[in-house]
């Protein structure tokens, strides 16, 4: 049996959360079907669990199946979207969390388009990219609501937009990440991020690496991006390796841009 025989399930007309919808998706998918099993948001807030009045957290996919979300234009999860074995895309979605990360990868390959990823605590990493898992992320607003939204909940400031850590492989293109109250980025392990055409911004810095050991080999490729933030670095640690090419790094004050040339030296600084 192939997609086309398999109902799309649309929330919330079928299943009041994602929980419900996903459930049923997986109870009608066939080892070896052909195509994804597809979900449906439609315009609206609902929950990503059916028993959590703050959306909770929902770990989605399965070994050898393709999932595919999409929204409608309007459309909102509240909670954290776990991404695991299997993959599948995930595509104009709004995922709002007020506890932990709106999305975390923890295993699998899965693609993310035109989706809002907001974590609203300044504890809080908006995209948690951990494990081994591999995720594509285009045209995505990522990090905290800011202060248009901290009213209606949270503190609108996240921790990080993105974090990645582990052995994941994380690529971001044409994504806005904002509104972070220690970096936008934040790396870790062996991780692999890589931006392309991004906005770092309203962050008081725009990387943060920690080292944990002396055999952590992460690396940072960005290109053609712009960096707006209150300094580029947080702390004095440095990933395994950097890569950049024709980026733009917008400074506050000189001594942060003369500190930091050495670091990115094919960057235009203003």
């Amino acid at each position: 049996r192939d997609v086309a025989n398999r109902a799309i399930q649309i929330v919330p007309d079928d299943h009041a959360s994602l929980e419900q919808a996903v459930e049923q998706a997986h109870s009608e998918w066939i080892e070896g079907s052909s195509g994804a099993a597809r979900i449906l948001i439609r315009k609206g807030r609902h929950c990503v669990c059916h028993d959590d009045a703050e959306g909770g957290e929902l770990e989605i996919g399965a070994e050898g199946m393709a999932l595919e979300i999409i929204g409608q234009e309007g459309a909102c999860l509240r909670g954290t979207i776990v991404l695991g074995r299997g993959g599948g895309s995930i595509e104009g979605v709004r995922v709002e969390s007020t506890a932990g990360p709106a999305m975390w990868l923890a295993a699998g390959k899965w693609s993310v388009n035109r989706c809002v990823l907001l974590a609203q605590r300044s504890y809080s990493t908006a995209l948690l990219c951990a494990g081994a898992g591999v995720i594509e992320l285009a045209a995505c607003r990522i990090g905290g609501g800011g202060p248009t939204e901290a009213t209606t909940w949270g503190s609108g400031v996240a921790r990080h937009a993105v974090g990645a850590q582990g052995r994941c492989k994380a690529t971001l293109r044409q994504c806005q990440l904002q509104h972070c109250g220690t970096s936008a980025v934040a790396l870790q392990h062996h991780a692999a991020l890589a931006l392309h055409t991004c906005t770092l911004s309203q962050a008081t810095a725009a990387m943060q690496y920690r080292v944990n050991g002396k055999e952590d080999r992460a690396t940072l490729t960005l290109h053609d991006s712009n960096i707006d933030c209150t300094r580029v670095w947080d702390g004095d640690d440095r990933p395994f390796a950097v890569e950049d090419r024709r980026n733009t790094i917008v400074f506050f004050t000189s001594s942060a841009q003369g500190a930091l040339v050495d670091d990115f030296s094919l960057c235009t600084y203003t």
